[in-house]
């Protein structure tokens, strides 16, 4: 090959401009690209020899690209990840994953994840159900009686606030969006 010859590649600019930044490890000049330009860098890298596993690690500066899309889209991020087998990169996405209702995975988004990280995530949303019920379904310690509160006043909170509390976790289900559950969780704190 001369030094003349022009090379053609399939992919866009975008996605070549990725894969060539990941095998350097070096920075991005141009804006953050999409998550969907991410991920069809990675779906490509494979046909040029180079294996996401080696080159999407912590502190790469792919894989900071890639968790910073998390917040807005944990979905395709944490699918992402799943799908190349990018283990560190999916525990970094996984928590933005508490804000997408387990009915919003499709079944596509599933195939792509695969049974253990499909697995991890619905258990992700069981565990965080779990953990909100138990902080709210323990009664507050009553206080020594006061002038303005006695002990009966006491029992009249609780039982409000048993009822109350009861009311709220019969609507948190796993998989309900994690700003749903902190709304919860601040209604029972004030």
């Amino acid at each position: 090959m001369s030094k003349d010859e022009i090379m053609h590649f399939p992919e866009s600019s975008e996605v070549l401009d990725i894969v060539l930044h990941a095998l350097h490890n070096s920075r991005c000049t141009c804006p953050t690209p999409s998550i969907d330009v991410f991920e069809m860098a990675l779906q490509r890298m494979p046909r040029y020899g180079i294996s996401p596993a080696d080159h999407v690690r912590p502190g790469t500066f792919i894989f900071k690209c890639i968790v910073s899309h998390a917040p807005d889209s944990p979905l395709a991020a944490y699918t992402l990840a799943a799908q190349c087998g990018l283990h560190d990169l999916a525990v970094e996405c996984s928590p933005y994953m508490l804000n997408v209702p387990v009915a919003d995975i499709t079944e596509d988004a599933a195939e792509r994840m695969g049974p253990i990280y499909i697995k991890s995530a619905l258990l992700l949303h069981t565990k965080y159900h779990r953990q909100l019920r138990d902080a709210a379904g323990r009664p507050p310690d009553p206080h020594p009686p006061l002038p303005h509160c006695e002990p009966e006043k006491q029992r009249d909170l609780l039982r409000d606030w048993i009822g109350t509390v009861g009311g709220l976790l019969m609507e948190t289900v796993p998989g309900m969006p994690i700003a749903t559950a902190s709304t919860l969780r601040v209604t029972l704190t004030n």
